[in-house]
């Protein structure tokens, strides 16, 4: 090939080269004030449910109950709170400083669905509720560099540029958004502890009446607890991570799992902020996962869901002691 043609294909190349790139980032045209916040006055403490469609089959919503986050549907579960506080607070960073008009669409004969953003389906959509209103972002694909992503907001015409950060802080699948822990005893006022194991172990526990920072052994023997052994117990239920979500429904292989005769259990009676009524918390501990023997199956039963985990067996060894 002569060296002339080569260099006109290797030119042709960059000029297309640009051209994606300039397809991928325009039109754009600023017609407010450059960098100017789409939520000055955005106060994430006044939200109270977050819904997350990924497709129109696959989502899934928390809500806020006395003072903390739970999923709420399509499952029940306590919700990872950090994560969802976080993508709550991003509201508040996004801005003007990049976006494309209605009428820049029209006039390169754009279309939205061409940034991957489908608003007449449920698809890759994010909704915020506050008590009296509502705020809803449909996401669509990243650029070129994937430092951005495209996005509109239910109600207005432009479609606006985040960071990625944005897109990426939203968990990849539901187990995303649950804790992590097994059991989250900061989250309540625990009032009872009562642990059942293989005899001769177990123990009840009883916070004091008459004194609420004081706990008291119920049995085998009556008599004031240990406090820093109790503030251990509480911490290390704190440090006890799910390993794997097994299931929803606790009603399903429980044999298996080893949970219709469990080798030991533990239950919480606490109550929440803002709600005088008792509620309890079963953790159940079943056989030993055949292929990583360093975990046994856990069942969580709640008053409002039941479920199925994979977590370190050991912590078990823990509860039997003196």
């Amino acid at each position: 090939m002569k060296q002339g043609s080569t260099w006109l294909i290797i030119s042709l190349a960059v000029v297309l080269g640009v051209f994606v790139f300039w397809i991928d980032r325009t039109p754009m045209k600023t017609v407010v004030s450059k960098g100017e916040f789409l939520y000055p006055d955005w106060d994430p403490g006044k939200i109270v449910t977050v819904d997350f469609y990924y497709t129109p089959d696959k989502w899934i919503s928390v809500a806020k109950v006395n003072g903390h986050w739970n999923l709420t549907a399509p499952i029940k579960y306590p919700a990872n709170e950090a994560a969802i506080e976080k993508i709550i607070a991003s509201v508040k960073n996004l801005t003007t400083a990049d976006y494309i008009s209605k009428e820049e669409l029209e006039k390169h004969k754009r279309t939205i669905e061409e940034y991957g953003i489908k608003t007449d389906t449920q698809f890759q959509r994010l909704t915020l509720r506050e008590k009296n209103s509502v705020t809803e972002f449909h996401l669509g694909n990243k650029t070129v560099g994937e430092d951005e992503v495209f996005f509109k907001i239910t109600g207005k015409d432009e479609v606006y540029l985040a960071s990625a950060d944005f897109f990426d802080q939203i968990p990849k699948d539901e187990n995303g958004w649950r804790d992590s822990r097994v059991f989250q005893p900061y989250r309540h006022q625990v009032e009872k502890i009562n642990f059942k194991g293989p005899a001769p172990y177990g123990f009840e526990l009883a916070r004091n009446t008459i004194n609420p920072s004081r706990w008291d052994i119920l049995s085998p023997t009556p008599f004031r607890a240990d406090e820093e052994k109790v503030r251990e117990l509480f911490k290390e239920f704190s440090e006890w991570h799910v390993e794997k979500y097994v299931g929803d429904d606790l009603s399903k292989k429980m044999i298996e799992y080893g949970l219709d005769r469990p080798q030991a259990q533990i239950s919480f009676e606490y109550k929440d902020e803002n709600d005088p009524a008792q509620k309890n918390t079963l953790i159940q501990f079943g056989n030993i996962d055949i292929t990583h023997t360093n975990l046994a199956y856990i069942g969580l039963i709640t008053d409002m869901n039941t479920n199925v985990v994979l977590a370190k067996g050991e912590f078990l060894r823990n509860l039997m002691r003196p």
